[in-house]
């Protein structure tokens, strides 16, 4: 594969990790919270960057007029169920491909790209009270692991993929499958371009709370190690 066609197809995974846990997650060890966590941060704690009170569901807004003068509008939602929001974990990564990027300079066996200043404030916005430690994974190397394993019979992993992100007032959108609820959020979290793992949280753990599991076929993933400053210079080497 060229230079130019690895910079239109791949890209990269970016993960904040607390400090404590770099080593166990370059070692595989991957964390998975439940969806209704998620919605639990916004419903509770009033966290609206990470919180979402509408994870696992395709919400939107029904335009309704009466007397042809007053309108309101009223909020309707297709959405998992409950118990599979508890159960449904997600790992989530920030996916940045590499044609969104600007190249600094090339040649036929590597290239130096930069991430966009707004890519870099909103990673040093998202991360600027928790500190945690930006660990860089070659996107294409993360999926071929991953299907890997998914192939595993033994696999409790359901899917990956981009999240799509929707216009809660836009009602025409094309059908939707039950899983794929999993990776859909308002257009407000565009900015967080994520890519989801979806995975089954342990059955015999009544509150399905979050869970750390050991993909053992990613142990020896290659990735590339940032401190927290260095990611925010925005530097990009890909070889091939």
């Amino acid at each position: 594969m060229t230079i130019d066609e690895i910079l239109n197809k791949d890209g990269i995974l970016v993960k904040f990790v607390e400090k404590k846990y770099v080593d166990s997650f370059c070692d595989g060890e991957i964390h998975f919270e439940s969806l209704s966590s998620f919605i639990d941060k916004e419903k509770i704690e009033g966290d609206t960057v990470i919180g979402d009170e509408y994870e696992g569901a395709r919400l939107w807004n029904i335009s309704i007029k009466r007397n042809f003068s007053h309108q309101r509008y009223v909020k309707t939602t297709l959405h998992l169920d409950d118990e599979d929001k508890r159960r449904l974990g997600v790992a989530s990564f920030f996916y940045i491909p590499y044609k969104e990027m600007d190249v600094i300079d090339k040649s036929e066996k590597a290239a130096r790209l930069r991430l966009s200043q707004s890519v870099i404030e909103y990673f040093r916005n998202f991360n600027k009270t928790a500190k945690r430690i930006p660990v860089v994974l070659t996107a294409s190397f993360f999926y071929e692991k991953m299907k890997e394993y998914m192939d595993d019979e033994n696999s409790r992993t359901l899917a990956m993929g981009p999240v799509c992100y929707y216009d809660e007032n836009d009602s025409n959108f094309k059908d939707i499958s039950y899983l794929e609820l999993a990776f859909r959020k308002r257009n407000r979290y565009s900015e967080q371009k994520e890519y989801r793992v979806v995975y089954w949280l342990d059955d015999n753990d009544e509150r399905y709370n979050a869970e750390n599991y050991v993909y053992e076929k990613i142990k020896n993933l290659t990735y590339s190690f940032h401190n927290e400053e260095s990611l925010y210079e925005g530097l990009v080497k890909v070889t091939c």
